[in-house]
């Protein structure tokens, strides 16, 4: 399984003054445990990044997210990449979307309700994984030839 190790920062909405939100303590805790600092949300992301250029972004496709450089494209929201035409395309390491009941391709390994489907065009290891929201579980599959998965124990 790929593990990476970041510092990383979450954007809060505005409180109507520009401001961070205030946190009570158990969501600083939470924050500061995985590493994560909260910017105001006055700040532009793109000026964050544009002077953090090690800092990473995860999120939907916007035009924050499209003016990050090569490196700093990790994780894109509601795209396929099996479907997808972005320029970046490459550049992501892993892309999540839901499941629809009528998917061809992964119906096959999906049962049930709120499943997503993450997909890694970069790893070695595996090629996709089945998040399961409910059981908070994520199972990893690599494709076979035939276009079958198989789980990865």
């Amino acid at each position: 399984m790929i593990k990476t190790q970041f510092d990383a920062s979450v954007q809060s909405m505005p409180t109507g003054k520009g401001n961070a939100i205030n946190m009570d303590s158990f969501k600083a805790e939470m924050l500061e445990n995985a590493g994560l600092l909260e910017l105001d949300s006055a700040i532009a992301a793109e000026l964050i990044f544009f002077f953090n250029p090690e800092a990473v972004g995860c999120g939907y496709q916007s035009s924050t997210f499209d003016s990050l450089n090569d490196a700093q494209s990790a994780c894109l929201f509601n795209v396929n990449y099996d479907t997808t035409t972005l320029a970046y395309k490459d550049n992501i390491e892993v892309y999540i979307t839901k499941v629809n009941d009528d998917d061809a391709v992964y119906d096959s390994i999906v049962e049930g309700d709120d499943k997503y489907l993450m997909q890694f065009p970069k790893s070695e290891e595996y090629d996709i994984g089945i998040f399961d929201a409910t059981n908070k579980t994520i199972t990893y599959y690599t494709k076979n030839t035939d276009n079958t998965f198989t789980a990865i124990e």
